[in-house]
């Protein structure tokens, strides 16, 4: 069973730097510091089978399972055809069976099987001190973390290391999901220090309930730690998950700390059911209770979490639902109750020039309404501080100055810059409008030059000489001494 959750698509403007770092970490791991261990892994194999440790350590090996009350393991092992007394190349299973019986290494190494006294010592220690140090050159066999030989090194390098190329395909396209999510959450600092914390907290809950087991390698411990730290960042919060079970796929949504309780549960059913598995299922299980205790905790200690990532889908849900709720009383003509919703909103988006056009029109039904004016003025402002919102600002604008009641508040800079954007924008006749509005004050406006001058620029750009002209002609006559007036007489365009 495969569940994962599917939040948000992947911003490429701020990209997940330490999930990708990991990740490369992790595949330059494997296909280059790893790569030559199958072949060494053969070396030290053959080796061992062509010696005389076999026939040394085998039958020493029966007795300790026999002495240990592992009756079932010994005659799986040693009562078949293969392990008759005729001479026989020594049976693999039982040499793979001994190497990962922990307990019995640790004798082993300790001279406790082969002691001294026995008479091949001095030969099987030959040859077991040349079998370690061919196995010593398997990358994954040194730093993997076995908790019947647990080493500090090995408490970190397991993470970065797999048994195969699938194993860390998975692992790193489920860190991809869910690490881009919890990185820009977290920060990617205190994301490496959760990463390595999350990575411990499954190791250690491995070590506890197994140990007397052999190497543990794979980041998917750390990768639960991430999946739990989610988990407990988004809480109760419903999130799009993907699950794939069988034959069956598909999406559903689902509070985040429900699906926390599924994956755990998930894990300790096939614990449960499999408990000899290759599988680290209990590894997984420590990570995500340690990543759900590291998400609990940064979501009351860490100041700088941004909660904004979290927040924002719910709050733009919410807007659409209001706004959709908001436009229906529109059309239903109840403008007031409309107009209460789009204010409410508005307090949250002053500035969102989806709702701003709903406001101006259930207000503009009360020309002489506070409402009206600060509307109108608002996407007016928007156009002069953001040059958005043209079209709008542009109806806007002509409505306001015919409707508005008891007159339009619009200021002399507010036009000098509301006409640059039109001109600009190709919206020339409302440019006009506005020039119309501010010539009787030119004796006082020395400010009017430049848009006299850009108005007949863009005349002229589009070959309406006439109209070009007779803007020129405003300028020098109003403005003889402006550095536009001078400019346009220097090129002679008039």
């Amino acid at each position: 069973m495969l569940i994962l959750p599917f939040f948000r698509k992947i911003d490429w403007h701020s990209p997940p730097v330490i999930t990708l770092l990991i990740i490369l970490i992790n595949v330059f791991v494997y296909f280059v510091m790893q790569s030559g261990d199958e072949e060494a892994f053969d070396e030290a194999v053959n080796y061992y089978l062509e010696s005389s440790l076999p026939d040394i350590e085998y039958p020493l090996y029966a007795a300790y399972l026999q002495q240990s009350d592992q009756r079932e393991k010994h005659d799986e092992l040693f009562e078949t055809k293969s392990n008759s007394r005729k001479k026989h190349k020594p049976n693999p299973n039982i040499y793979f069976a001994l190497e990962h019986d922990m307990p019995f290494q640790n004798k082993l190494e300790a001279d406790e099987i082969v002691t001294p006294k026995n008479k091949d010592y001095a030969t099987w220690k030959s040859e077991r001190d040349h079998y370690t140090e061919l196995t010593d050159d398997i990358v994954t066999d040194h730093y993997s973390f076995t908790p019947a030989k647990p080493t500090t090194v090995g408490l970190f390098t397991h993470m970065f290391l797999h048994g195969s190329p699938m194993h860390l395909i998975g692992n790193m396209v489920v860190l991809f999901i869910v690490g881009y999510s919890v990185e820009i959450i977290l920060g990617w600092r205190m994301y490496i220090f959760a990463y390595i914390l999350g990575g411990l907290a499954a190791v250690g809950f491995f070590w506890m309930i197994n140990p007397d087991s052999a190497g543990l390698v794979g980041a998917s411990g750390a990768i639960s730690g991430v999946m739990g730290i989610y988990a407990a960042l988004f809480g109760l919060r419903k999130i799009n998950f993907f699950y794939f079970v069988f034959i069956y796929m598909g999406f559903f949504t689902a509070p985040a700390l429900l699906i926390l309780v599924v994956w755990l549960l998930n894990e300790l059913i096939q614990y449960m059911a499999e408990p000899k598995s290759q599988v680290a299922y209990m590894a997984h299980f420590g990570g995500l209770l340690g990543g759900a205790v590291i998400g609990f905790a940064n979501r009351h200690l860490h100041k700088n979490m941004n909660t904004d990532y979290i927040e924002k889908p719910q709050q733009e849900a919410q807007l659409v639902a209001d706004m959709d709720r908001g436009v229906e009383l529109m059309r239903s003509m109840k403008f007031e109750p409309a107009k209460r919703i789009f204010k409410q909103l508005l307090k949250t988006h002053p500035n969102n020039l989806d709702i701003l056009p709903h406001m101006y029109t259930v207000s503009k039904t009360a020309p002489d309404s506070e409402d009206y004016h600060q509307t109108a003025l608002a996407i007016l402002q928007i156009c002069i501080d953001t040059n958005q919102g043209l079209s709008l600002a542009n109806q806007v604008f002509n409505e306001y100055t015919r409707q508005a009641k008891p007159a339009p508040r619009l200021n002399i800079a507010m036009c000098l810059k509301l006409g640059s954007r039109f001109c600009k924008a190709g919206f020339m006749d409302t440019a006009e409008k506005i020039v119309q509005i501010l010539m009787p004050k030119a004796a006082k406006l020395p400010e009017l030059a430049p848009l006299l001058a850009q108005m007949g620029n863009a005349y002229n750009q589009q070959n309406n000489l006439m109209k070009s002209k007779q803007f020129y002609q405003a300028l020098i006559k109003s403005f003889p001494n402006s550095v536009e007036a001078m400019h346009v007489l220097k090129a002679k365009k008039i």
